[in-house]
């Protein structure tokens, strides 16, 4: 035991995290300060779902001795079964509401238990309303505290759901920097979500959005942009877009993201690009048109659409800072117009249209 306590504690933080979480536990049993430390370890970015929720709920919610709440700064949680609406729910939103250091939680609800969740999270006062003092006396004089006069979740940054659009609600009066939208979502409801939240606030973006031509997808970006000038990264999963007419956008005044670094429009989707025109025009206009972009947007490194990847090589030289390995090699070229592409066996479509001369 000596040995044990001469050794530094970083060490046995990164023990346990090595081994499985069935020897994590066999080490919390052997002595106190072993259980101080693994306790830690274990606690500190937890995903859980259907029993283990529930498990993980009791402990939190009976526990006297140790305030397991208080370690727990990320969890994830996913819900599947019929079970989870009565059984899980109001017991996992209880312990969720004691987690005072909770900086990053992520949901997975279906769609059907959306209603009882959020009746579940108003209720406990997970869910916080913009709204006066003066609403809530009469909950009080009642000896009923609401959700609008409960600071819940004080220190909460990321939000992550996968479901309904409703399950916003949960980052409302929060200063969120993340947010993690995985269910596809139209334009509309985009604009309910900085309804709810704060867009000013965030530093990364992941959405997953409903358009149907590449003009619509400009406009979205351009709404983004409006309710979150400061963002970092963001990261657009769509459905087919003409990536040039993107960067023709971008190297538009005003700044469409004035201090972003990182642009992806589909960065996930490993399925290849189509060229409506020659790679090799493509490749020079996308290039010319991201170095006038730069003078915009001048923190700006990384921008991918589909597999094709720009990068920013910041040098000395004064050309051809944009570098893109992903125009050579064989393309899929559409050679009957643009049609081709519509078989949806693509992420993204390269086609440079030809400006229309106006008439006298």
């Amino acid at each position: 035991m000596s040995l044990v306590l001469k050794t530094p504690p970083e060490l046995h933080f990164m023990i346990f995290a090595m081994v499985p979480v069935s020897t994590q536990l066999a080490l919390l049993r052997t002595c106190r300060y072993m259980f101080n430390v693994g306790v830690v370890a274990l606690y500190r970015h937890i995903t859980v779902s259907n029993i283990g929720a529930r498990k993980l709920a009791l402990t939190i919610l009976t526990t006297k001795r140790f305030n397991y709440e208080r370690l727990v700064r990320t969890l994830s949680y996913s819900a599947s079964n019929i079970d989870d609406l009565y059984l899980t729910y109001p017991l996992l939103i209880d312990a969720i509401c004691c987690m005072k250091y909770l900086t990053s939680v992520s949901f997975t609800i279906p769609r059907l238990h959306t209603a009882t969740f959020m009746v579940n999270a108003r209720d406990k006062g997970l869910v916080r309303e913009p709204s006066s003092f003066f609403d809530s006396i009469p909950k009080l004089l009642a000896g009923d505290p609401s959700s609008s006069c409960r600071y819940t979740l004080p220190r909460l940054e990321k939000l992550a759901f996968d479901g309904d659009v409703e399950l916003i609600k949960i980052g409302c009066c929060h200063r969120l920097t993340n947010l993690t939208m995985s269910s596809q979502v139209t334009a509309k409801e985009l604009g309910g979500v900085f309804n709810t939240i704060n867009g000013g606030h965030l530093r990364r973006l992941d959405v997953a959005v409903f358009t149907s031509t590449t003009k619509e997808l400009l406009y979205v970006l351009y709404g983004i942009s409006r309710e979150c000038p400061n963002l970092w990264t963001i990261e657009v999963t769509t459905g087919m877009f003409n990536a040039i007419e993107l960067t023709e956008m971008m190297c538009l005044p005003p700044a469409l993201f004035p201090v972003v670094r990182t642009i992806g429009i589909n960065s996930q989707d490993v399925r290849p690009p189509v060229f409506g025109t020659l790679p090799r025009t493509c490749y020079a206009k996308q290039k010319d048109e991201l170095e006038k972009a730069r003078s915009y947007m001048s923190y700006l490194e990384t921008v991918k659409f589909g597999i094709v990847r720009w990068q920013y090589k910041d040098s000395r030289v004064v050309e051809g800072r944009w570098e893109s390995d992903a125009f050579g090699g064989d393309h899929a070229i559409a050679s009957d117009g643009v049609r081709s592409y519509e078989q949806g066996c693509y992420s993204c479509l390269f086609l440079v249209e030809e400006k229309k001369s106006k008439e006298n």
